[in-house]
């Protein structure tokens, strides 16, 4: 059972507990010193006491024996000394067994000794009973004196003893929690860190032979969580890179191979054209016919090569393939040339959105967009129904009008793509059903070339592809075909789509 889901803050609660133990054990270290420190210095003080008392007692010897006045000063002065050492290592009396009682008999004694000796110059004639029995009386105090002092000072070696037993063993447990909590810290880390990492590594190990795709998380630590989803996005972000680059190699491959394709067709059929229009010139008794045969194949020849034309402008990359295009302007102008060229007598109505933008190049929108509206103008459609529709349609609505989709639709949409901008109208084109074998059929068999030669519907694919688009084609219940295409909406000015040629 993990008492934390974070590898963070196990981490912190071992080193929290690595600190408190090590704490702990210098807070025990110094307190079995610091009693040590006390116990020697005690010591040093009684020894100092002890030596002031036998200085005492030596001048009191020498005082008794000569009556000199610097003895009996010397005396005195010691006496003062032992009553300041008295009062000044109280507390070290306070360590020692009895203490408190020997303090209070030594310094009866001292005040006592001071009194005596003071009577004992007063007496005129030191040969008197009454002075040696002041003599005996200042003998045996300084005696018991010197011999509180030596017990006081002698009783050190047990408390010594004790309080070095006490450190050992104070080290000892100290190096028992110490290396406990090391090995219980060491196996900790190596299940919550060492063994993840290695259950990364194999994991990783898979996705390079190719018998997994992502990494899974080795443990429920939130940081190797968060770790196995940055490893699978990059994964991701790299696959994809990889993908996007394979698709523009191909791309390019392709235009090549168009352009290739309009340089070696373009030269034969334009001595197609220009022999027919001489045929045609020299050949005027031919049977008509004969001379409308030759104009058939003209005619074929100038739509081939207005075909060629298109692919080559397709094929060629453009200096700003990616601009910002308001779909209802765009339109909109369409329309209005289309109406000054073929004289249009109802021109289709448009509901498109003003503010319908996405990203894009101009020039090859335009030219699918104005192929399609005008074979749609060519249709027998009745004129209330050639309507130009625009809308914005979200991740959930993209999803089910692909499902509604007669034919298989053509989806090359981004899959960061969130909104796309729809601009359906009906057109003209019969669905035929797919021989047996083929499987079902795609739209792009609306995409035909046209009598009239407007390549920008067999360029329709192409184009929608290079842009992140999609194209797909509804049976409406009128039986009429109603062509969708959707393009990613521009969301920002900054936003640019990626296409061919970046």
């Amino acid at each position: 059972m993990k008492f934390f889901a974070s590898l963070y803050h196990s981490i912190l609660l071992g080193l929290t507990l690595f600190t408190v133990v090590l704490f702990t054990i210098s807070y025990l270290l110094f307190l079995q010193t610091r009693s040590i420190h006390e116990q020697a210095s005690a010591d040093r003080n009684f020894l100092i006491l002890l030596n002031t008392t036998l200085e005492v007692r030596r001048y009191e010897k020498t005082y008794l024996m000569f009556y000199e006045k610097k003895d009996f000063e010397s005396i005195l002065n010691y006496l003062d000394q032992t009553d300041h050492q008295l009062r000044e290592y109280r507390d070290a009396f306070q360590t020692r067994p009895n203490g408190e009682r020997i303090l209070q008999q030594m310094t009866t004694l001292a005040k006592e000794y001071r009194d005596q000796i003071l009577q004992y110059k007063a007496i005129s004639n030191h040969d008197s009973p009454e002075a040696n029995a002041m003599e005996l009386s200042l003998h045996q105090s300084s005696k018991q004196l010197i011999t509180l002092a030596e017990h006081i000072s002698a009783d050190n070696q047990d408390n010594i003893s004790i309080v070095i037993s006490n450190m050992q063993q104070a080290i000892l447990i100290g190096d028992m929690a110490f290396l406990s909590v090391l090995f219980i810290g060491g196996v900790l880390f190596i299940r919550r860190a060492v063994i993840p990492l290695r259950r990364m590594q194999d994991g990783l190990a898979k996705i390079m032979e190719g018998r997994k795709e992502i990494l899974d998380p080795p443990c429920q630590d939130q940081e190797f969580i968060a770790l196995t989803r940055m490893f699978n996005l990059v994964m991701k972000t790299a696959l994809k890179r990889r993908e996007e680059r394979n698709r523009k190699a191909q791309t390019a491959y392709t235009d090549t191979m168009l352009l290739r394709l309009v340089k070696t067709l373009g030269q034969p059929l334009t001595n197609i054209s220009t022999a027919c229009q001489i045929v045609l010139e020299e050949a005027q008794t031919a049977p008509p016919f004969l001379q409308e045969m030759v104009m058939q194949i003209r005619q074929q020849a100038e739509q081939s090569g207005r075909l060629l034309l298109a692919i080559q402008e397709y094929a060629t990359p453009a200096e700003e393939p990616n601009k910002r295009i308001n779909l209802s302007l765009l339109i909109g102008q369409v329309v209005d040339n289309l109406e000054d060229e073929q004289q249009v007598s109802s021109p289709p109505t448009r509901e498109i959105p003003d503010d319908l933008e996405v990203i894009g190049n101009p020039v090859t929108l335009e030219q699918i967009f104005s192929d399609l509206i005008a074979m749609t103008l060519s249709t027998n459609l009745p004129s209330n129904q050639l309507r130009i529709k625009g809308c914005r349609r979200s991740g959930a609505e993209i999803q089910r009008t692909l499902d509604r989709s007669s034919l298989r639709p053509l989806v090359w949409l981004y899959p960061d793509c969130r909104e796309v901008a729809e601009i359906s109208f009906p057109i003209s084109g019969d669905i035929q059903s797919s021989e047996a074998g083929q499987g079902v059929q795609d739209i792009s068999t609306l995409c035909a070339p046209q009598d009239n030669g407007s390549p920008g519907i067999c360029l329709m694919p192409g184009i929608l592809r290079q842009h992140g688009g999609a194209m797909l084609a509804e049976i409406m219940q009128d039986a009429s075909l109603l062509l969708r295409i959707w393009l990613p909406v521009a969301q920002s000015e900054e936003g640019v789509m990626p296409t061919r040629g970046e």
